[in-house]
């Protein structure tokens, strides 16, 4: 900038200028130095020389000449007296060419030697509430202070500073409440320097609350975790520090800090001092816990014995294994006897120590010894068993009647010192045979030890009872006299069904008839009887607890006999306990009583589905499942509905194989689940639980087996509060077809069990609702291959084998008996054409096991008819019932039906003869005799039979005897001591199904003997039927096609109009029985047949004129009938003979 200068100035410059280059630019730097007020002043031209320059301070200040060296810089300076801008003016000229510049420049000192930070100069500064910011500078003029937060973004403090050191309060709302650390400038600055220092201001809390949540404890284990959790009230960026022997773990937590957790890992035994600090800026909390770390007890071994005499001493071994990890802490043994300290012993980790210990009382003593440390232990705990002596007695009868078979055996203590004994076990031992002697837990000698036990069967006994303790054993053996007085034997039921766990089992929907095998000797045949049964409820099988019904309290309730008779669905379902008394009024001593348990069941339900096992429905129609026609056999609960439960699954054509594998393993320990072979169809929660469901078309797909399954179930409850419940399941298989098929029901007409029966026909037929006439139908029966798990014909060879219809192509069909394979799984299935549709329909059988595996045997094997009471008793006989499955364990205890015949050979003819039939496996009856062309022997022939009539036949030598002995013609009065030996006990037994079974040995003895010529009527000839020798005396008339004799018949319609109870009907019976024998044998050409009847009728009609005999009108009815007729065989014969024959005829 060129300027024109005073004139003065001109001649000044002229006298000091010289003639040189020219200057055309000129510049000055006008720069305070920052020190004693002084600023520097530097011309710069970009040529010349001889340059002289003026340079005004400014106003007041003075001047000062300098001469720069064209463009080489140079400076003059000046201190002013005191800091502030002044203005400076610069005169330069060369060669009468003149430049002035300008410049206002402040001057002063540079800020400098600045300090910022809390009162001794830490630039970190901790803060709660507020804090003091201490700013210090030593040199600096005219400065200005700004405080900024980075924080909040805004200026704390802008000021002009006065003084070299002051101070700004800082609070913890400048920094908005903000936890943390913050960065706070400090800025001093002057127009010539500015400086600018940066500190951390730290907001925190104060420590506080601290709360020690983990887990530490003064000693343990190595490998054990501690857990330094803690929680606090308040703090924030705490720094944690933990010291863990000569580990440290440092943490840094930013912000609030509520709690915290840390976990170590002990890895070394010792003494540790756990140190836990947490410090922030502002507070410091410390904390520390005292730990001994060591190994747990382990390793030991504690050696004793554990069964002892009573006074002994036992000395424990207590063993650690070498190589074994310590210390494990100061040991010491507890010892403990039934829950009470006895004892505490100090020990090392020595290999091996020992400690004594007596035992001077006998007894079963819970032993504990416990080794442990401060922390750890190992528990040794035993049964010490401390035994005394066995010094005991049996005390028992050595002679016993029958009727006395119930007794008592007594065990005691003879010795005192011995006594008590613990957990004694005996076993009581008769002929072989074991049972358990209980003893109580504790048998002291004040207390004797008793058990209650029946001998079966007469003769000597071998009595041996075997006691023992674990160091002791005892035993004695006796001989016992079983000897007959009144009654043969003291079981008048089956052994087997003596427990509540193995009852004989009958359903409720049978008349359930049970006979007692009361056999009365010989001694006391003539003695009179009262008999009384008990009925008992078991609730809940609680056999020690039966509760008596009241019923059969009144005597007019009673059956006064052997047989009691449950009519059908009279008795609810449970386990009973039935209690026979037999009471011998006229004998001292003659009462005895028996029981047995018996299991009143319900039959299972029978679930149906209509239709059968396999049917087709068209897509587009509705489809309605029904198996409403589902049947409970019990009519006691017909009226109560049943519940349902459905599922379905939809399983594609392509998957059909397995489908026929759930059909042929359906209810088998093969089952498959039926979610494997499809999806579930989904039905509504409305459908599943209705008898009849319809499944709308919509959800209905070509090309897939809708399996549906059905649970038929019911509940019952009965009032002795026993839950019955009943269920069963059964499957259809519907194939879902674009058309419309025929629509058929598969039914069964014959052998229609759940399972059938292999021993009878099976029959079936195949309806179709919507089939025309030319329908072509076609069965085929397969078997189920279990290792192809494929249905395979069985027809292959032709049908014939198996099939009793004469062709296949029908609507019916029926299976042979005896052709099917036991256990077998069968598909029957008929293939119906028609209209050029084809579908099938099938059903899935199940093929009844047989009973198997058990024995029958007949007791004793030979003897007199209707004298000998002879038992036949079957055992082992298995059965699955219900099952698919033959299980040798499940199949025991199955509920069986026992026919008994006896097959004989009489007089040419075979007779066959039912005995009983019995759900006990014990009949005791009165045989006929055997074939006495053959030593009398017969056979028997046991039928057991299972539910569905499955029958497994077993069969029985005997010999059975006619009593009365003779070759001829025996007297009447060997008939008449026959009859009353017979029926006295008949009698006796007050049971008409016992005497009824017994007419059939009675006429077998009867009818017997046979004569070639009559020797006692030698005139009758012998090849003319008795009816003929004097025509027309007996008067047979035909009635209805009958020949009976005219006189006897109205007396006998007259016998059966008095009668008044069930027994009157049976004598009467037994009456018609002998007569029809006698009537039958009159047509007969063998004249020794009528001798013989005639001496019968007449030892029976005396017989039953017996006063004994005599209950009714009726029965002396009977006797005068057959007087009567003994009286017209004595007149027939007498017209019969000749003038000189002599014959006495029988009164």
């Amino acid at each position: 900038m060129q300027k024109i200068f005073p004139v003065w100035i001109y001649l000044a410059l002229a006298f000091v200028t010289v003639r040189c280059a020219t200057p055309t630019t000129m510049t000055v730097q006008a720069n305070a130095t920052g020190f004693n007020n002084m600023g520097q002043f530097c011309p710069e031209l970009d040529d010349g020389v001889n340059v002289t320059c003026l340079v005004d301070h400014g106003v007041g200040t003075g001047q000062m000449w300098m001469e720069p060296d064209g463009t080489s810089p140079s400076c003059v300076s000046y201190a002013y007296a005191q800091a502030g801008y002044q203005t400076i003016h610069l005169y330069c000229s060369v060669d009468n060419i003149f430049f002035y510049q300008n410049k206002t420049l402040y001057v002063g000192e540079k800020i400098d030697q600045v300090t910022v930070g809390d009162q001794n100069g830490n630039t970190l500064i901790p803060l709660i509430d507020s804090s003091d910011i201490y700013v210090n500078y030593v040199n600096g003029s005219d400065v200005s202070l700004e405080i900024f937060s980075n924080t909040s973004n805004a200026i704390l403090s802008q000021t002009n500073v006065t003084t070299r050191n002051f101070t700004h309060t800082i609070t913890a709302a400048d920094l908005n409440n903000q936890l943390g650390m913050h960065a706070v400038s400090v800025t001093l600055q002057n127009p010539i320097s500015s400086v600018t220092r940066w500190l951390v201001i730290a907001l925190n809390e104060v420590i506080s609350g601290f709360n020690f949540t983990g887990h530490i404890n003064p000693f343990m284990h190595i490998d054990d975790v501690i857990d330094l959790n803690f929680t606090l009230e308040k703090g924030s960026d705490v720094s944690i520090a933990i010291e863990i022997k000569t580990v440290l773990f440092v943490q840094k937590c930013e912000g609030a800090l509520r709690n915290h957790s840390f976990s170590y890992t002990l890895n070394e035994t010792g003494s540790y001092i756990i140190e836990l600090t947490l410090s922030n800026f502002v507070s410091t909390y410390n904390w520390t816990f005292p730990l001994m770390v060591q190994y747990p007890v382990h390793n030991f071994t504690v050696q004793q014995i554990k069964n002892v005499m009573k006074g002994s001493t036992d000395t424990w071994t207590i063993e650690l294994p070498a190589g074994s990890s310590t210390p494990m802490g100061i040991l010491f043994g507890v010892t403990e006897e039934d829950g009470n300290q006895i004892d505490n012993i100090s020990l090392t980790t020595a290999a091996s120590q020992t400690y004594s210990k007596s035992y001077p009382t006998a007894g079963y003593f819970n032993i504990t010894f416990t080794i442990q440390s401060e922390i750890s232990r190992m528990v040794f705990s035993w049964i010490q068993v401390v035994e005394n002596e066995l010094s005991l007695e049996l005390l028992i009868q050595e002679s016993v009647p029958i009727s006395q078979s119930e007794q008592e055996f007594v065990l005691r203590i003879t010795d005192s010192n011995t006594s008590p004994l613990f957990k004694l076990n005996c076993t009581l031992d008769i002929d072989g045979v074991s049972q358990e002697f209980p003893i109580a837990e504790q048998f002291t000698d004040s207390t004797n030890q008793t058990l209650i036990y029946r001998y079966y069967g007469i003769g000597n006994k071998t009595v041996t009872v075997n006691c023992s303790n674990t160091l002791r054993n005892w035993a004695v053996t006796k001989i016992v006299e079983v000897w007959t007085d009144c009654f043969a034997s003291a079981n008048f039921f089956s052994v087997a069904f003596k427990s509540s766990t193995t009852p004989m089992r009958v359903y409720i929907t049978q008349i359930v008839q049970i006979t007692a095998k009361v056999e009365v000797t010989q001694l006391c045949k003539n003695s009179s009887r009262e008999y009384w049964w008990d009925f008992y409820d078991v609730p809940h099988d609680d056999h020690l607890n039966p509760e008596l019904r009241g019923y059969y309290n009144d005597s007019a309730n009673q059956p006064h006999g052997v047989t009691i008779t449950f009519a059908k669905e009279a008795i609810e379902a449970g386990l009973k306990k039935l209690v026979l008394r037999v009471n011998l009024t006229d004998q001292e001593g003659g009462i005895l009583e028996d029981f047995i348990y018996v299991d009143f069941r319900t039959p299972p339900i029978v679930a149906q589905i209509t239709g059968g096992s396999e049917v087709s429905h068209e897509v587009s129609a509705n489809l309605i499942m029904d198996a409403s026609s589902s049947k409970d056999p019990v009519q006691l609960y017909s009226d109560q509905p049943f519940d349902f439960n459905w599922t379905c699954f939809k399983v594609p054509d392509a998957n059909v194989t397995d489908l026929n594998t759930f059909m042929g393993t359906f209810e088998t320990v093969n089952e498959i689940s039926p979610s494997s072979l499809g999806a579930d169809c989904s039905l509504t929660a409305t459908l599943t639980n209705q008898g009849r469901i319809e499944i709308p078309s919509s959800n209905l797909r070509d090309g897939f087996y809708f399996l549906f399954i059905v649970t038929v179930e019911k509940i019952n409850q009965t009032s002795a509060g026993l839950t019955i419940r009943r269920n069963d399941k059964v499957f259809q298989a519907v194939h879902i077809v674009p058309y419309e098929p025929p629509r058929t029901e598969l039914k069964c007409l014959r052998n229609c069990n759940k399972k059938i029966n292999l021993d009878s026909i099976s029959s079936f037929n195949v309806t179709c609702s919507n089939c025309e006439s030319d329908t072509v139908y076609r069965w085929d029966l397969e078997k189920f291959n279990t290792a192809t798990n494929m249905f395979e014909t069985m027809l292959d060879g032709g049908f014939e084998a198996y099939i009793e219809t004469r062709t296949i192509e029908t609507t019916e069909i029926a299976i042979k008996a005896s052709v099917l394979p036991q256990g077998g799984r069968l598909r029957l299935k008929c293939d119906i054409s028609w209209n050029g549709k084809n579908v099938t329909v099938s059903n899935i059988l199940s093929v009844n096991y047989q009973p198997r595996g058990g024995e029958c045997a007949i007791e004793p094997k030979t003897g007199n008819a209707s004298i000998t009471f002879f038992e036949i008793k079957c055992t082992g006989w298995l059965d699955e019932e219900d099952r698919n499955t033959k299980d040798d364990t499940l199949d025991q205890n199955a509920l069986l039906t026992y026919k008994v015949y006896q097959n004989s050979v009489r007089n040419g003819t075979r007779i066959i003869s039912l005995l009983e039939e019995s759900t006990e496996p014990i009949v005791k009856a009165y045989l006929g005799i055997g074939d006495p062309s053959n030593d009398y022997n017969s056979t028997i022939e046991v039928y057991v039979i299972d539910r569905f009539y499955g029958s497994a036949k077993y069969t029985i030598p005997v010999q059975v005897n006619n009593p009365i002995a003779s070759t001829t013609l025996p007297s009447s009065e060997q008939v008449e001591e026959y009859y009353s030996t017979v029926l006295i006990e008949l009698t006796k037994s007050n049971s008409a199904e016992l005497l009824m079974k017994t007419v059939e040995s009675i006429t077998s003895v009867l009818t017997d003997y046979t004569i070639i010529k009559n020797d006692s009527y030698p005139d009758i000839d012998v090849n003319k039927i008795p009816t003929e020798w004097n025509g027309g005396l007996l008067d047979l008339q035909d009635v209805n096609g009958t020949k009976v004799m005219a006189s006897y018949d109205s007396m006998l319609e007259d016998i059966l109009q008095k009668s008044v109870n069930a027994y009157q009907v049976k004598v009467q019976e037994t009456f018609i029985n002998l007569t029809d024998t006698m009537l039958s044998k009159l047509q007969e050409t063998n004249s020794s047949t009528f001798a013989w009847v005639e001496t019968t009728s007449n030892a029976f009609g005396n017989v039953l004129s017996k006063s004994e005999y005599v209950a009714d009108k009726s029965v002396i009815h009977a006797s005068d009938a057959l007087k009567q007729l003994t009286a017209s065989f004595t007149n027939l014969i007498m017209k019969a003979r000749t003038p000189y024959s002599i014959a006495v005829a029988r009164p």
